[in-house]
C-alpha cells in the first residue's frame, strides 16, 4: 500500500501497487478423507504443511499449529460460504506456491485467501470479513495486474484504476526492514488511539490523488511527507524517518503497510548503487528497485496482446 495506511479501513482512498510475487495452488483428487497441504517458497523448500480430517477439518499433524489453525478457519469459511465446497469425499492433495519469502509480508495471506476464494467459487472480500477482517485493498491487488485506487464506501470495496507510472520510478526503493508486523495488531492499536480519524479523511483523500498523479519526484515527496506527518500525528507514533539510522538520508521514507514492520518506501536521487549501499551499511540488506517488484501495465498489456 502505497499511502492510505490505517485509515483506508474508515473511508480514505489508497493507492495500492500489486507486486510481481505472487501465489498459487495446485490441487489434486484422488479417493481418500483428508486434505494434505504443502507450501513451498521460491527456492522450493517445503516451509508448511498440515492434514486435516475432510469430515470435520480437524487437524490431523501439522508443522506448525498456529498456521494449521489459520488456514483451517478460512477452509471453514469457505464451507459456510459455499456449502458444495468440499462436499465430495476425496482425498486432496494441495501444493501451494510462494513467490516470495513468507516473512516479507508481501500478501501470503491476502494471496492465499485470494487463491482459496477461486477453488471455493466465493467472493474473496466475504471470506475475508467471515474470517480475520481488514480493509481488502490486498484482496483487490491480489487480482489486479495494475496500480490501483481502493476506497471502502459503506463497508463495499470501490475500486479503479491508478494511472501510476511515473517517470520517476527509477528514484523509487523498495526496502524490507527485517520485522514482519502483525497487521491485526496493528489494526487494534489504531482503533484505540485514532478515534478522530474520520475528519482528516478527505485530506488523506486529496494526498492520495496527488501521490497518484505526480508528475514530478518533487511532487511525489512533497505529498508522502505530509501523509507520514499527519499519520504520525494521528497514530501518536514517531515516523520512520525520525528514526537514527534513517535520520541521515537524503531522501524520503515511508511505511508500506502497518507500522513498524515488512517494507517501506524510499526515494532516492543518488543512484542504485549508493542507495543500495546506504541502506547496506544500516543494516538492510533485501532492496528492490521499483521496476524488480511493481508489476509494470506496459509489459502485462503486450504479454496479454502476443
Amino acid at each position: 500500500m502505497l499511502c492510505g495506511e490505517y485509515v483506508v479501513l474508515d473511508g480514505a482512498k489508497a493507492v495500492a501497487l500489486p507486486t510481481k510475487l505472487g501465489q498459487s495452488l495446485e490441487i489434486s483428487e484422488g479417493s481418500g478423507m483428508d486434505i494434505f497441504w504443502k507450501s513451498f517458497d521460491p527456492e522450493g523448500k517445503n516451509w508448511f504443511e498440515a492434514k486435516y480430517d475432510l469430515f470435520n477439518l480437524d487437524v490431523m499433524k501439522t508443522t506448525d499449529e498456529d498456521k494449521a489453525s489459520y488456514l483451517k478457519t478460512l477452509l471453514e469459511n469457505c464451507i459456510r460460504l459455499n456449502s458444495d465446497f468440499l462436499s465430495k469425499w476425496k482425498k486432496y492433495r494441495v501444493s501451494a506456491y510462494l513467490g516470495f519469502n513468507p516473512a516479507w509480508g508481501l500478501g501470503s495471506s491476502s494471496t492465499l485467501i485470494s487463491c482459496l476464494a477461486q477453488w471455493a467459487q466465493v467472493d474473496p472480500y466475504d471470506l475475508l470479513q467471515n474470517s480475520f477482517g481488514g480493509s481488502g485493498y490486498d484482496i483487490a491487488c491480489a487480482s489486479s495486474n495494475e496500480p490501483i485506487m481502493y476506497q471502502l464506501k459503506d463497508s463495499k470495496p470501490e475500486i479503479s484504476r491508478c494511472q501510476f507510472d511515473p517517470s520517476f520510478k527509477d528514484e523509487l526503493y523498495f526496502v524490507y526492514s527485517g520485522q514482519k508486523q502483525d497487521t491485526q495488531e496493528g489494526i487494534a492499536y489504531y482503533r484505540q488511539v485514532a478515534a478522530s480519524a474520520k475528519k482528516d479523511l478527505g485530506k488523506f483523500d486529496e494526498l492520495a490523488e496527488t501521490i497518484c498523479k505526480s508528475k514530478t519526484l518533487d511532487d511525489f515527496e512533497g505529498a508522502v511527507d505530509e501523509h507520514d506527518k499527519r499519520l504520525s500525528s494521528l497514530l501518536k507514533m514517531p515516523r520512520l524517518a525520525d528514526k537514527a539510522e534513517l535520520k541521515d538520508f537524503w531522501g524520503q521514507v515511508k511505511p508500506l503497510g502497518a507500522w513498524g514492520g515488512d517494507f517501506f518506501l524510499a526515494t532516492s536521487r543518488q543512484g542504485k548503487e549508493e542507495t543500495e549501499s546506504f541502506f547496506q551499511s544500516k543494516g538492510f540488506d533485501q532492496i528492490f528497485a521499483y521496476e524488480d517488484l511493481i508489476i509494470n501495465p506496459v509489459e502485462v498489456d503486450a504479454k496479454d496482446m502476443a
